[in-house]
């Protein structure tokens, strides 16, 4: 038994050193004259240049692949020169960069949180007589970025009609182009200006503050966008929805003024030179109430409890602040009911006192067969011929105690027929013809 084991073990002994012979053999060439000589196998190296790209904070994987080094030294080289490792141990004071080795032939150049310094060609060198280069030109994309520190800040203010400039100082790579808008609604907007790093307004108005938006885009995902409010100072502007105003005594009434400014303005009512607010008016008739109206415009309401004649005059709104000042004058009236004015007749009455009778109109009683008595009464008759259309009998007593119409004609039938034109014209006729010639019955 002990013999086949120790037979066994040198069979494998001598297996393993024919393996061994073979392999020494296969490097060496036995010539005559030369004598023994060993030839390694050729290096592999794949020198093909790449062109690596990737983006900011992300990691870069610049491959280098190397067969049958042999003895030869393998290092990278960052694009300033600068020895990155030899072999796997990194040599640069740069913790980001590794050298990885998934596989035997693989001595690839990792480089975590990719910056934008660190753009450039790398070389990966196998020290060989000559040296063999490999070059891979890292591409490092820079999301687009705005510089606050040199761009306008959040808030700026500019008085009416200057010229305001806008700046947006952005950052990337590849470079980025900068567009304007301006907010003209809750989520609208609408570009403005030309494409680029500034935004001139010249002689900006109140309307045209706001907010402004800048917008960089160099082709990447994300966009930089940066808002700027442009505050726009102007003095201030009363106005009133009405000039004039009345009311009744003893009424509540309530007066409004418009100021429209910026910065707000100071506001307050006046009578003549003196304040509302202060002595001798008093808080409890006169009070004051600021509302909100649009943008920069406030209305003051000056509200008078129980109008008395002493409240009835001009009032005066006055507004400023630090860029100027501004007034208006409203005219508060006592309001009168409209008198009504109505036909009457009068007639002295015994004891020196007159009364006031209301006569009716042709308008209001449109009937030929009607007329007025001596008592004032409306009265019907059947005698047609006593008067014409559109008048009334004038009562007889009316004669002796002076009656008088207002905007009426009486007449009785007689006089109204010797007002007709016809007969009028006849007996001047007649008395013509009487006149200048003799009757031909006395002949």
């Amino acid at each position: 038994m002990s013999r086949n084991f120790l037979f066994l073990y040198i069979c494998i002994i001598c297996q393993i050193n024919c393996i061994t012979l073979l392999t020494f053999f296969r490097r060496i060439k036995i010539t005559k004259h030369q004598g023994l000589s060993i030839h390694p196998l050729p290096i592999i190296f794949d020198r093909t240049p790449v062109n690596l790209t990737v983006k900011a904070g992300n990691t870069a994987v610049l491959p280098c692949t190397v067969e049958n080094r042999g003895e030869q030294q393998i290092i990278w080289m960052n694009p300033q020169k600068v020895l990155i490792s030899t072999e796997d141990r990194r040599v640069i004071d740069d913790i980001r960069m590794s050298i990885e080795r998934p596989l035997v032939r693989d001595w690839n150049l990792h480089i975590r949180s990719v910056e934008l310094k660190d753009n450039g060609v790398y070389t990966c060198q196998v020290n060989t007589n000559p040296i063999q280069i490999k070059r891979i030109h890292l591409n490092v994309l820079v999301p687009a970025a705005i510089i606050n520190e040199t761009s306008s800040r959040a808030i700026v203010v500019v008085r009416e009609w200057e010229t305001v400039q806008l700046t947006c100082n952005a950052t990337g790579v590849p470079e980025p182009s900068v567009t304007w808008y301006r907010h003209t609604g809750q989520l609208a907007k609408e570009q403005v200006g030309t494409v680029g790093e500034i935004l001139l307004i010249h002689n900006i108005s109140r309307y045209c503050g706001g907010v402004y938006e800048c917008v960089a885009d160099n082709g990447q995902t994300d966009k930089a966008v940066k808002e700027i409010r442009v505050d726009v100072e102007f003095a201030p502007e009363v106005d009133f929805r009405t000039y004039r105003i009345g009311h009744y005594i003893g009424k509540e009434t309530v007066l409004e003024c418009l100021v429209t400014a910026f910065p707000h303005a100071t506001i307050q009512w006046m009578k003549g030179n003196v304040s509302i607010i202060n002595p001798p008016y008093s808080s409890w008739k006169y009070r004051t109430e600021v509302f909100n109206d649009q943008s920069h415009t406030v209305t003051l309401q000056l509200r008078i409890i129980h109008l008395e004649k002493a409240d009835f005059g001009y009032y005066t709104c006055e507004a400023s602040n630090k860029l100027g000042h501004d007034s208006r004058d409203m005219l508060l009236y006592e309001y009168h009911d409209p008198t009504i004015r109505r036909t009457s007749t009068r007639a002295p009455t015994p004891n020196g006192i007159e009364t006031v009778k209301l006569t009716p109109r042709y308008s209001d009683i449109d009937d030929k067969l009607h007329y007025i008595d001596n008592n004032g009464n409306l009265q019907t008759t059947s005698y047609y011929n006593i008067r014409q259309p559109g008048h009334y009998k004038k009562p007889q007593g009316a004669f002796n105690i002076g009656y008088a119409g207002a905007g009426d004609r009486y007449t009785n039938g007689l006089s109204l027929f010797m007002l007709n034109p016809l007969w009028l014209l006849t007996s001047m006729l007649v008395c013509f013809l009487l006149v200048t010639s003799e009757f031909p019955f006395g002949s």
